[in-house]
C-alpha cells in the first residue's frame, strides 16, 4: 500500500492535482494543468506531491526494516496508520488546492481531520494490545506467555522465542530486630540484587 501510494503521488504531480501553495524556494515547480487554480498556474508552487512521495518511500523503507523485527501481528499496519496521518497533516500545511475541503475555517482540512481520527483509532488499538500484555504481567502475574490466552497462539509462540520469564531466587535473607528484612536475590544469569523490606 505504501509503495503504491508513493507512486500515486508522482501521478498527481504529472496530472497537476494536489498542488502546493506559492513558494519562493528554489525547488518550487510550475504547473499549467487545468486542475490548477488559474491564479496559481505558471508560478512556483510547493511540490507537495514530491514531499509526500518522498516521505512515503522513506516510510516504506522503515516499515520493510521493521517487518523483520516485528513483535506482534498487526504491528506494521499500526505503525503505518499512526505515521502516515502525521506525514499527511504536515504536508497539508503546504497544500494550495482548496478542492480538498476544510472542516474548521481554513486551518483544519478534511484530510487533517481524517488523519486525526485514523491516528486516534490506531493508537487505541495499540493501547489495547499493550494493555493485554500489561494485565497478564502486573495484575494476573503470569509466569509464561502461554498463560496469556487472549493473545493469538502465533503471537504467544513469537514472544516465547524472543523473551523469557527468568525467576529470581533468594540467595540470602537477614532479619533485623526492628522488623526490617534484607534479602539478596540472584538473577538467572548470576547477578545479585539486594532488597530491603521496611
Amino acid at each position: 500500500i505504501t509503495i503504491a501510494h508513493a507512486f500515486g503521488r508522482l501521478g498527481c504531480l504529472a496530472a497537476g492535482c494536489c498542488y502546493g501553495r506559492p513558494t519562493g524556494a528554489n525547488w518550487g515547480v510550475k504547473l499549467n494543468s487545468e486542475l490548477v487554480d488559474p491564479s496559481m498556474r505558471g508560478i512556483y508552487l510547493h511540490p507537495t506531491q514530491l514531499y509526500e512521495s518522498a516521505s512515503l518511500f522513506i516510510l516504506f523503507t522503515v516499515l520493510l526494516w521493521m517487518f523483520k523485527r516485528k513483535r506482534f501481528d498487526g504491528q506494521i499496519a499500526l505503525i503505518y496508520f499512526m505515521t502516515y496521518p502525521i506525514i499527511r497533516s504536515i504536508i497539508e500545511i503546504y497544500r494550495g488546492d482548496t478542492i480538498r475541503g476544510f472542516i474548521i475555517g481554513d486551518w483544519l482540512s478534511t484530510s487533517q481531520f481524517i488523519s486525526i481520527l485514523v491516528f486516534i483509532g490506531a493508537a487505541i488499538v495499540l493501547k489495547v494490545r499493550l494493555k493485554q500484555v500489561h494485565e497478564w504481567l502486573w495484575q494476573k502475574h503470569a509466569h509464561s506467555f502461554n498463560e496469556m490466552t487472549n493473545l493469538r497462539k502465533e503471537l504467544r509462540a513469537k514472544l516465547n522465542e524472543e523473551f523469557s520469564f527468568p525467576a529470581l531466587t533468594v540467595d540470602a535473607t537477614q532479619y533485623s530486630e526492628d522488623g526490617t528484612i534484607k534479602s539478596r536475590l540472584k538473577t538467572f544469569d548470576g547477578h545479585l540484587i539486594e532488597g530491603v523490606l521496611i
